[in-house]
């Protein structure tokens, strides 16, 4: 567990993080394909992926990211209920490992985007099950639960503006802790 209190090496939510750019907490060295990312990511098989903010103000843009990033299987269709599916099924893209930590650097430019709420509603979507490996029915699905969170780094981290901006998902649950927000999902609202 770093200094952010949130131990990234096991399921659990969190499931997205917004943060200073400058906060060390994710900045521990991380790399792709097993570095730590600070606080535990990377650790017991995970993996850090980064993708670049630019790419994900445009949804084409942002689907390509996600899928050449996260290596998303060809199949996959470019779309929202398609991002939920694969981020929820990644591990046998990375040889058994898991990419527990997605970090989004400069991340200012997609918090002003009109699919910036959306976006973050799926991430969630996809992270609660990859963490928790339940169906629609909230059964168990059999497979293997693995860590996985979404780190917005932001270079003008404004809570009450992304705060705001997320009010228009009811089922998304945010907090403040520490000079973070956490956002979690409650799929029973809304």
């Amino acid at each position: 567990m770093g200094d952010h209190g949130i131990d990234l090496s096991v399921p659990g939510e969190p499931f997205v993080i917004f943060a200073r750019s400058d906060d060390a907490s994710f900045h521990g060295g991380g790399s792709e394909g097993g570095g730590d990312g600070g606080g535990g990511a990377g650790s017991d098989g995970g993996v850090v992926v980064r993708l670049a903010a630019e790419a994900l103000t445009d949804k084409g843009r942002l689907f390509r990211e996600f899928a050449r990033e996260l290596r998303f299987p060809s199949y996959f269709g470019h779309n929202w209920d398609a991002l939920v599916d694969c981020l929820g099924d990644l591990h046998p893209h990375f040889d058994g490992a898991w990419p527990s930590l997605v970090l989004i650097e400069s991340a200012d430019v997609v918090v002003v985007t009109d699919h910036f709420a959306l976006l973050v509603d799926v991430l969630c979507d996809g992270a609660w099950q990859a963490n928790l490996q339940l169906d629609a029915d909230d059964e168990p699905n059999g497979r293997e639960s693995y860590p996985l969170r979404f780190v917005f780094l932001m270079d003008r981290f404004d809570p009450g503006l992304i705060t705001r901006r997320l009010r228009s998902r009811p089922q998304l649950v945010v907090s403040e802790s520490v000079g973070r927000l956490l956002v979690t999902s409650n799929p029973n609202a809304g």
